[in-house]
């Protein structure tokens, strides 16, 4: 036995919903008869009482109602801020580096030990040759050399 039944490619919506939604003829016609009589929009109470329901009824069925109501992109925002076709579909500036930057860690993980770890003293770390020749004890030349090494050996893989 099926409890749902498909409104969309990913959307399900649940019997009850469908039955309320079914059920806004009687919702409709009684809130134009009210603003009518009214001079105003009704309230959800007021709907009910006229309808002889419950208010979460109501409700729920208004909800029902808007869930089905489609809305453009281009619309004002109630709380005046962008509509939304302006702030959808940008293009993701990182996206081009994602792969690049998968392809350096698998990189950084290969290279030896004493290399790996002076080029992350001295780019995740912020140390300078000095103080990484230091933590190394090797001389700042040559930790200034093993640098150009790595980090050309680095761009010529990832360029290659």
């Amino acid at each position: 036995m099926e409890f749902d039944r498909p409104y969309g490619p990913e959307e399900r919506l649940s019997y009850a919903v469908d039955d309320r939604r079914r059920s806004s003829p009687p919702l409709s016609r009684a809130t134009i008869t009210l603003t009518q009589r009214l001079g105003r929009a009704p309230r959800p109470s007021e709907l009910a009482e006229e309808l002889d329901v419950d208010t979460s009824e109501v409700i729920e069925a208004l909800g029902a109602m808007e869930s089905n109501r489609a809305v453009s992109l281009d619309a004002p925002t109630p709380d005046g801020e962008t509509p939304l076709s302006e702030r959808l579909g940008d293009d993701d500036p990182g996206i081009e580096t994602a792969s690049t930057r998968g392809e350096l860690r698998e990189q950084i993980n290969a290279l030896p030990e004493r290399e790996r770890r002076i080029l992350l003293l001295r780019f995740y770390r912020n140390r300078t040759q000095t103080e990484i020749a230091a933590d190394v004890d090797v001389s700042q030349m040559h930790v200034s050399r093993l640098l150009s090494r790595t980090i050309g050996r680095l761009r010529a893989e990832l360029n290659g």
